[in-house]
């Protein structure tokens, strides 16, 4: 699945949009506590767009709105509003996309409220480090910007301050972190094993007979 992070900036910095694609395959061994095989989530980037200083917001929302018609299926559309507010969200609206709003904040808990994703700064910092470190996060090289990218990636998370040289990866954390808190597994499980562990206390019952019990 794709997710679209943007970050949206006044006009003496640059703002930036980020593609993210959620990847998921099942690896480990099959969970007997749990009767599922584990998943493992990692991500990469297949497009970056970087506006330039003094673009107009309403050119930035055409711009969002011209590569989210491309896009199939529709993904997610992730928008940093901390430093513009609302009104950017007007736009894009009416441009019939449907955006999440969402505010970076010092401290507290992820949270949502009237109609805007609260996330705090550190736990996009912390998503980011254990993808990075896993190598979980990849960036395809041949986009203009990919190097860019990845210095604004590790730079951010040394100094997780917003300034003109995080936009990219303020986008992607945004992504990453969204992939890795509010969306569900997304792999169909296979079979479970042959010989699966029956709960206790149920005596020689079949596993069929342990199953219908259960609903």
């Amino acid at each position: 699945m794709l997710i679209v992070g943007v970050r949206l900036e006044h006009a003496q910095r640059h703002s930036a949009l980020v593609v993210v694609r959620r990847n998921e395959r099942v690896e480990g061994e099959f969970d007997r506590k749990r009767l599922r095989w584990p998943t493992v989530t990692s991500y990469d980037v297949p497009h970056i767009e970087r506006f330039g200083r003094g673009q107009r917001l309403g050119e930035v929302v055409d711009a969002i709105a011209a590569l989210m018609g491309r896009l199939e299926p529709k993904p997610t559309l992730l928008v940093d509003i901390t430093d513009t507010g609302h009104p950017p969200i007007d736009l894009m609206r009416a441009c019939d996309l449907a955006p999440i709003p969402v505010v970076v904040t010092e401290s507290g808990r992820p949270h949502a409220a009237h109609r805007t994703m609260h996330i705090p700064r550190q736990h996009l910092v912390t998503e980011l480090a254990i993808l990075l470190g896993a190598r979980r996060l990849t960036i395809a090289r041949k986009l203009p910007d990919a190097e860019l990218m990845a210095r604004q990636l590790e730079e951010y998370r040394v100094k997780p301050e917003p300034d003109d040289a995080t936009e990219l990866a303020i986008s992607a954390a945004l992504c990453c972190w969204w992939g890795q808190n509010r969306v569900r597994s997304q792999v169909k499980q296979p079979p479970w094993p042959a010989d699966p562990v029956r709960p206790r206390g149920l005596g020689e019952m079949t596993w069929d007979e342990v199953l219908q019990i259960s609903y």
